[in-house]
């Protein structure tokens, strides 16, 4: 009888599948190049479970914009705050810190 797949393997499957679908934008959200390695960038720490494979938790980016928004995670959260709008933006954050879905 095959073993159960562990919780890191089925959390590892989730999020290739998570951002494979995040990079299908096929751009970079930020910066809108299309010539360098797209990433998925996660608004939120993945370490909250609840928006952790959330699509409105995450954007495509290159890597160098990906760098940019862990080295500058100021300028990032105000083009995120921007890009997403103060409400929905203000409502993933209460949802990733609180754990409850308003939904």
């Amino acid at each position: 009888m095959p073993r159960k797949p562990s919780k890191k393997t089925i959390k590892a499957k989730a999020d290739k599948l998570f951002s494979e679908y995040i990079r299908s934008v096929g751009k970079c959200e930020w910066c809108g190049r299309t010539d360098m390695r797209l990433e998925c960038a996660h608004i939120n720490s993945r370490r909250f479970l609840v928006t952790r494979w959330e699509p409105i938790n995450a954007v495509c980016l290159c890597s160098a914009c990906h760098r940019k928004a862990h080295d500058r995670p100021i300028v990032f959260t105000e083009w995120v705050r921007e890009y997403l709008g103060e409400d929905i933006y203000d409502e993933l954050k209460r949802e990733a810190t609180t754990g409850v879905n308003k939904q």
